[in-house]
């Protein structure tokens, strides 16, 4: 959506709103991959691996990977896998997915209500993607 928002004059401050929540949640993320892996050994080697499934945007993949294969807490960790996973989750929901439920949900209003006007070959998208931010 934030491509689409981008494309469309109508839809820029759409488009920044969603890159912002997109940043702040990302931002959250590397917080938390900072803090888990500041006391290894090569803090900086570490850091920039576990940051690259942030980057990539599968950083729930990875996290959930790891709970469910029980992969044992290394040394330096300051806490479990379920725990960062449960962090990275809460960081993704607060800051990302309820707001951009509540920003898609405006735009779809807003375009109903447009009528004539209103960008309706999208609607199935931005319904998509309301239902994946509330399932998420």
């Amino acid at each position: 959506m934030l491509v689409r928002y981008a494309r469309d004059e109508e839809f820029h401050a759409y488009a920044l709103v969603t890159g912002l929540l997109l940043g702040t949640s990302m931002i959250l993320q590397f917080a938390v991959v900072i803090f888990q892996n500041s006391r290894a050994k090569n803090p900086i080697r570490t850091i920039a691996c576990e940051s690259v499934p942030i980057l990539l945007c599968m950083k729930p993949v990875v996290d959930a990977y790891r709970v469910a294969t029980s992969q044992k807490r290394k040394k330096h960790n300051r806490f479990d896998h379920l725990m960062e996973m449960s962090i990275t989750r809460g960081i993704e929901m607060f800051s990302e997915s309820i707001p951009q439920a509540i920003l898609q949900t405006y735009v779809f209003i807003s375009i109903a209500k447009s009528g004539a006007g209103g960008n309706f070959e999208d609607s199935p998208a931005i319904l998509l993607t309301i239902f994946s931010s509330v399932l998420s």
